[in-house]
């Protein structure tokens, strides 16, 4: 019985430090993830090709999806869509010589949208709901 208990101590005080250098590793792939996920995001809309391009938008009257389809038809790009764009409300749009960048974040910030760039030249733009 004495000879079991040494086994079974041996074995947790084996399987303790293995088991702490696991946590460490999945730990670190996640920081080393979380460090390129905070790259990628702040480069994120520089992977669309158009990125940089300056355009101009004049809408009167519109939708935000109206208008995100506007600026998505002067971008060259194609832009999909989650959540709730504020409804059947129109607005006003007007921007000149900005990039689609400045463009999508004022947007975003006036109306409280976000986006998420999916590829070279597609996008989501994402709605939130009030809380």
């Amino acid at each position: 019985m004495n000879v079991d208990r040494r086994r079974v101590f041996r074995i947790v005080l084996c399987s303790v430090p293995m088991a702490a250098l696991f946590t460490v590793a999945v730990g670190q792939d996640a920081a080393r993830e979380a460090r390129m996920r905070r790259g990628t995001v702040q480069s994120e809309l520089d992977y669309l090709r158009t990125s940089k391009v300056p355009i101009s938008v004049e809408l009167k009257q519109v939708t935000l999806k109206e208008a995100y389809d506007g600026i998505a038809g002067k971008a060259g790009i194609t832009i999909a869509y989650e959540g709730a764009l504020n409804g059947g409300l129109k607005h006003d749009v007007s921007f000149e010589n900005r990039t689609v960048k400045e463009v999508l974040d004022k947007l975003g910030t006036k109306y409280r949208l976000t986006y998420r760039v999916d590829g070279p030249a597609r996008l989501t733009v994402i709605g939130h709901t009030k809380s």
